[in-house]
């Protein structure tokens, strides 16, 4: 049967990690645990280039997201 324009297929809803993520640690330049981030994007953008970086995880799946914070100059 040929598809048409209203009858499209349904598509499964993705779970958005964004929509649950609760924000569970705040590191700054120089915390235990940044050393690898820092050096990282320090060569990218310069020295002194990043600021910090913040841990997310989703209560529901149990997934972790790390955002990071970067002075580009």
């Amino acid at each position: 049967m040929r598809n048409q324009p209203n009858s499209l297929p349904q598509v499964a809803k993705k779970s958005h990690f964004w929509a649950w993520a609760e924000q569970t640690h705040t590191y700054q330049r120089g915390d235990p645990g940044t050393k690898k981030y820092q050096y990282k994007y320090d060569m990218v953008h310069g020295p002194g280039a990043f600021r910090g970086m913040r841990r997310f995880k989703d209560p529901r799946t149990g997934e972790i997201r790390r955002t990071v914070t970067v002075e580009v100059r």
